[in-house]
């Protein structure tokens, strides 16, 4: 029998960093700049300030740049101690900002394989995950604030790694896991820290029946999780001193802790990319009346994961419905309905009842944890259909087939100018009865269009030709086609280069 070379071992990484880098080709390869938001504004700064200061041999504690001066080291925002630092130490400035931003797209997508391969044991379906996750639009929407982009990383590695806890009893991944989890202390994301120790400790809780297991692993989240602030705490010391002496000291109130919240009208954006504008191309955002609060743009550019991902987690449950699924989605109703904040009534109470939540903002943010169960959902079921190709899915691949003709046909006969009511929104020019007309066909047709495209491949490649492993190639091809025609429209860049030193 021949013996594979190790370096195909490699390819499913390879595949993963040129997909990622292409779909950021303007950054690699024409020499253009991230740029947007909280890049120029506050992220450059603060790294500035620390290489200044490394520079000329001290650590800085204090930014005097501010007002009369405030603390530097104790403000999770600046990142003071996060391992990308390094970058801005051995790299023009630019090219550093540049790199560290590709690194955690790089690093996310590694560690979505990763974590995908242990659940499914198939490279494609985790190729898939991992091209799925990371270019998903919520996280290349994070591609302008550093601090939030950490959390992209971190979170399918938490899960790996935890994961692995459970599975092999190894030590080494219960390191792992308290070293990751606090790395988004270290990268100034502590709510992504508080919800992802909450949806680690929910894992636990679905072990209810098995009290060996549930013991089990309510003991190894306490070692976690006590490891992880042991780790984190030369940063989260001061930081907890710097947020005593602030107004967050006795919590937000809960109009400034909603700022940003999820509206549930924007659900539709999950399938119907960009269906409200955007902020920078032409036209511009129109869907200021969902925002609640002073703020008239959305937090993230894009919640868009791309049809394919979002119809297979549809059906996920059609299939096998396993304990696992039921905690994926346990994941994405808990993450989306919290992502609602101000729009849900609930939220209020939950405001006031569970601790901490008064301390942070822009409940929006916890879509990406939606965003993470989808794409799990997605992948166990083609793990279901890698494994079951005889199933009577095929009967309801018509319904595939039939649903996108219909929706296209009727959406010629609709004025959805009556259904979208136009009255009373702030809105530009832009935005009249053709523009809403044209742009809901539009984006329906696109979504018909991929709806045929994934059933007629399935009948044919797997039905016909019985290889589904091409199958599962062609939805890693197309899913990435389709990512990158919509959400590369959710970074900014400029050939201009605005972070010298």
């Amino acid at each position: 029998m021949e013996k594979k070379s190790p370096l195909i071992l490699f390819v499913p990484y390879i595949i993963l960093i040129v997909l990622i880098l292409g779909f950021f080709y303007k950054v690699v390869l024409l020499n253009y700049n991230f740029f947007w938001r909280d890049i120029l504004s506050h992220s450059y700064p603060a790294k500035k300030i620390l290489i200044d200061s490394i520079i000329a041999g001290y650590f800085p504690l204090w930014n005097p740049y501010v007002s009369t001066g405030i603390p530097y080291l104790a403000d999770l925002s600046n990142q003071s101690l996060y391992i990308f630092n390094i970058l801005f130490l051995i790299l023009p400035s630019s090219e550093a900002i540049n790199f560290t931003i590709l690194s955690h797209y790089i690093l996310c997508a590694i560690f979505m394989y990763l974590f995908v391969k242990d659940l499914t044991e198939n490279k494609y379906i985790s190729i898939f995950a991992g091209v799925s996750f990371p270019l998903s639009g919520y996280c290349v929407s994070l591609n302008c604030n550093l601090e939030y982009l950490s959390a992209i990383i971190w979170l399918p590695a938490v899960f790996w790694s935890y994961y692995r806890v459970i599975n092999t009893e190894k030590t080494i991944y219960l390191f792992l896991t308290a070293l990751f989890l606090s790395m988004l202390i270290f990268g100034g994301e502590p709510m992504a820290f508080y919800y992802l120790l909450g949806f680690i400790c929910l894992h636990c809780l679905f072990q209810l029946k098995d009290k060996k297991q549930l013991l089990k692993e309510a003991v190894l989240i306490i070692i976690i999780c006590l490891g992880s602030l042991i780790i984190s705490s030369v940063q989260l010391l001061p930081a907890l001193e710097f947020a005593s002496l602030s107004n967050r000291s006795g919590g937000l109130s809960f109009a400034e802790a909603t700022i940003w919240s999820f509206n549930p009208l924007r659900l539709i954006e999950f399938i119907l990319p960009f269906f409200y504008g955007h902020n920078f191309p032409y036209p511009r955002y129109w869907g200021t009346f969902l925002q609640a609060g002073t703020f008239n743009v959305p937090w993230a550019e894009s919640v868009y994961i791309g049809v394919v991902p979002f119809f297979l987690a549809l059906f996920s449950l059609y299939f096998s419905k396993t304990k696992e699924k039921f905690y994926w989605v346990s994941v994405i109703l808990i993450s989306l309905f919290l992502s609602f904040g101000c729009f849900t009534p609930i939220y209020k109470l939950l405001f006031n009842i569970i601790p901490m939540l008064s301390s942070f903002r822009y409940p929006e943010k916890i879509i990406i944890f939606a965003t993470f169960g989808l794409i799990v959902l997605a992948s166990l079921t083609l793990l279901d259909l890698f494994n079951n190709q005889e199933h009577k899915f095929p009967k309801y691949v018509l319904i595939v087939f039939t649903l996108p003709i219909l929706i296209t046909i009727i959406c010629f006969f609709l004025d959805f100018s009556t259904i979208i009511n136009l009255k009373n929104m702030a809105i530009s020019g832009e935005v009249d009865r053709w523009f809403i007309n044209f742009n809901t066909r539009f984006r329906l047709i696109y979504f018909s269009l991929i709806l045929l495209s994934l059933a007629g491949s399935y009948l044919y490649i797997v039905k016909r030709l019985k290889k589904i492993e091409y199958f599962l190639i062609f939805i890693i091809i197309f899913t990435f086609l389709d990512l990158l025609n919509i959400n590369s429209n959710a970074y900014l860049t400029t050939n201009v280069n605005f972070f010298t030193y």
